[in-house]
């Protein structure tokens, strides 16, 4: 019966701290995601600051973009941050995504020789994600 009781209060004290505190600290169960979401940049000046950018955001940890398919892979900790707040963090550097209001005005998230690009860089209500622009740079 001894062991028993024994057996029995180091199971209990096991899960309890396993699910108490560490260091002071609450456990906090790991929320990372990622999320892949097209984004209307065209350029490696465009590519920089979405990666060098976005990170700067409470929440967001990594950041790829590819700048041959546009889509940009996001790690973040979605207890901090939403897929929303991404997307209008990602209008906020300048660029469009397939989330956003093609009707917002943005400004430019890319300039060349001080030319900034106009809403025209912007995808058409229409567009289909095969998106395709022609620039003079």
């Amino acid at each position: 019966m001894k062991n028993l009781i024994l057996k029995l209060s180091f199971i209990i004290s096991f899960f309890l701290c396993f699910n108490c505190t560490i260091n002071g600290n609450e456990t906090i169960i790991d929320e990372k995601e990622e999320i892949k979401i097209h984004v209307y940049f065209h350029c490696g000046h465009g590519k920089a600051k979405l990666e060098n950018q976005l990170p700067q955001v409470e929440g967001i940890d990594e950041v790829y973009a590819d700048l041959k398919t546009k889509i940009v892979t996001i790690n973040f900790d979605n207890s901090i941050i939403t897929k929303d707040e991404i997307v209008e963090s990602i209008e906020k550097i300048g660029f469009y995504t397939e989330f956003s209001d093609k009707t917002k005005k943005l400004d430019s998230g890319c300039s060349h020789g001080g030319k900034e690009h106009d809403k025209s860089d912007a995808p058409s209500q229409d567009d289909d994600n095969n998106h395709d622009h022609k620039h003079e740079h």
